[in-house]
């Protein structure tokens, strides 16, 4: 689970960073709605 407040920003090619604290949650697959 995630929690907290995180601001995101869009690349030029309009791709949402995710915040690093959550990356290697994420590397291992997610569904993100």
């Amino acid at each position: 689970m995630f929690i907290g407040t995180h601001y995101h920003k869009l690349d030029e090619k309009s791709r949402v960073s995710v915040p690093k604290p959550f990356r290697s949650d994420l590397a291992h697959g997610s569904v993100i709605t």
